[in-house]
């Protein structure tokens, strides 16, 4: 293992002011070249393959970076926390008699049964054959944008109770909300990203993920979507994330978690990027529910995500549209 440390440190040295340079170059100016467009699809195609390249680097940081964080004693203790996915609940859903983010009526029941004597089912991207869940979609989408602000708010307030300066004016979550904790050894920045609400689009697009066998997932799928509103809280190391999680695993939150996810865990298959996922049970002051996804991050990891992103986003285009790609150099972090 120190060997391998070693070796990555070495190799880091790669990511120098140059790099940041010519990555910044590329994102600002090479993705809204219009000659993507030209040639049928075989130049966008190869900026495909060149994103990919950039995304393998990239990747290949944040690994340096866990290496270092798997070192460190509170790393450790980071890694070993919770493995990798654990519950609270045996059944964490949307459609969860404690949750009602998601409701089945029985005539919601009665039209399931129609679509399956009709053979009206349709393909999914996975393959599977899956039943129109817009109802249920636009429910959870409709709670989401309800609760979105008052989730934020009150994460914000767990934080505020460990701030070092109190007499800060209200965020309006339209941007980055930059905080300074008290810690166990002292003080240190802590940022907290808000997310934008899942719409209903890529709604749609994680049904195809979970009508596959290996989730185990029942009908409707949409249930299963966790994260629709979520916020991001970036910190310096392993020791304040630990920190951090302690204060949103409190009983005192008025948020139980959920479900951890420990992306930190070695069993955990990476594409680079790790952090630690809360899905946390948020309730509003007249009693409305949803499970909303708090996401704990060490801030060189999460830099590194940034520029992964802003990739991610033209990666997965279908076609080279330059709004596309603007999108992907201006688009918050999920």
């Amino acid at each position: 293992e120190d060997g391998e440390i070693a070796s990555s440190l070495r190799s880091s040295e790669l990511f120098t002011d140059d790099f940041e340079r010519r990555f910044a170059f590329f994102v600002e100016n090479v993705l809204k070249m219009n000659m993507w467009k030209e040639q049928g699809m075989d130049l966008f195609h190869k900026l495909k393959g060149i994103i990919q390249k950039l995304l393998d680097i990239l990747a290949h940081f944040c690994h340096i970076r866990y290496m270092e964080i798997y070192s460190d004693p509170y790393g450790k203790e980071l890694i070993a926390r919770t493995g990798y996915l654990t519950s609270n609940y045996d059944d964490t859903r949307q459609d969860s008699p404690a949750i009602g983010a998601v409701r089945v009526s029985e005539e919601d029941l009665l039209e399931l049964e129609f679509q399956k004597h009709k053979n009206l089912f349709h393909s999914s991207t996975s393959g599977l054959l899956m039943s129109n869940e817009t109802n249920f979609v636009s429910q959870l989408h409709t709670r989401a944008e309800l609760l979105d602000l008052p989730f934020k708010k009150r994460v914000y307030q767990i934080l505020m109770q460990h701030s070092s300066i109190q007499d800060l004016p209200p965020p309006d979550f339209s941007s980055v909300v930059h905080l300074t904790c008290a810690f166990s050894d002292g003080v240190s920045s802590v940022d907290l990203f808000p997310g934008r609400i899942k719409t209903r689009e890529r709604m749609h697009d994680k049904l195809s993920k979970y009508t596959n066998e290996a989730y185990k997932s029942s009908w409707p799928y949409c249930a299963r979507i966790l994260d629709p509103i979520r916020v991001s809280v970036v910190c310096e190391g392993p020791q304040y994330l630990l920190e951090v999680y302690r204060w949103f695993s409190a009983p005192d939150t008025g948020m139980p978690i959920c479900r951890v996810k420990n992306k930190f865990d070695p069993g955990y298959l990476s594409d680079g990027y790790r952090d630690l996922t809360l899905c946390v049970v948020f309730t509003d002051d007249l009693g409305l529910r949803i499970i909303a996804e708090i996401q704990l991050h060490d801030k060189r990891i999460h830099d590194l995500k940034l520029k992964m992103h802003r990739l991610y986003k033209v990666k997965r285009a279908d076609t080279p549209d330059v709004k596309r790609c603007c999108i992907a150099i201006s688009c918050k972090p999920c």
